[in-house]
C-alpha cells in the first residue's frame, strides 16, 4: 500500500467521523459552540490589547535612550530566552489553589505568552528607525509626543505588516 493511499484513507476516515459528529449535534449545540468560540475570540483580543498596552510604550521608552537600551535589552533578552509556556503549569497551579476563575487564568496565560513577542517586535522595529530621521526631528524641534505619535508608532505598525 502506497503512502498516498494511506493518507487518503486517513482523510476519508476523518471526514466520515466529522460527518457523524455534525449529524449528531443539534441546532442548540451549534449555537453553544458559536457562543464559546465568540467568548474565546474576545479573550484573545483582550489579552493582545492588554499585552500591547504596556509593551508598546515600554519598548519605545527603552529604545528612546541609549543608556536604557544598553541596560535593559540584555535583561529582556534573557527573560525572553526562557519560554513562557514553561511557566504555565506553575501559574495555573497557583491560580487554581487560590480559586481564580478559569476565564481570568486563560487571559493571564495568553498575556504571559504574547507580551514578550510584542515587546521584542517593538524594540526591533524601533531600532530600525534611521538615526538621520531622529536628527532631522531634532533640527525641527519636534516634541517627544509628536515623535512617538508620528514616527515611532507609525514605524512600528508599518514593520508589523
Amino acid at each position: 500500500m502506497s503512502r498516498r493511499f494511506g493518507i487518503s484513507l486517513g482523510i476519508l476516515f476523518a471526514i466520515l467521523r466529522l460527518g457523524e459528529l455534525v449529524r449528531v449535534l443539534t441546532f442548540k449545540d451549534w449555537l453553544q459552540v458559536l457562543q464559546c468560540a465568540a467568548i474565546t475570540f474576545l479573550r484573545v483580543i483582550f489579552a493582545v490589547i492588554l499585552g500591547t498596552l504596556w509593551t508598546v510604550p515600554f519598548g519605545l521608552w527603552i529604545v528612546t535612550s541609549r543608556e536604557r537600551l544598553s541596560r535593559l535589552q540584555p535583561i529582556i533578552q534573557m527573560c525572553a530566552s526562557f519560554p513562557a509556556p514553561m511557566l504555565y503549569p506553575l501559574v495555573l497551579t497557583v491560580f487554581v489553589y487560590f480559586g481564580v476563575s478559569f476565564n481570568i487564568i486563560a487571559v493571564f496565560l495568553m498575556v504571559l505568552g504574547v507580551q514578550w513577542y510584542i515587546l521584542f517586535n517593538v524594540i526591533a522595529g524601533a531600532l530600525r528607525i534611521p538615526t538621520e530621521l531622529g536628527l532631522a526631528l531634532d533640527m525641527m524641534s519636534c516634541s517627544k509626543w509628536n515623535r512617538w505619535r508620528h514616527v515611532c508608532l507609525l514605524w512600528w505598525f508599518w514593520l508589523l505588516h
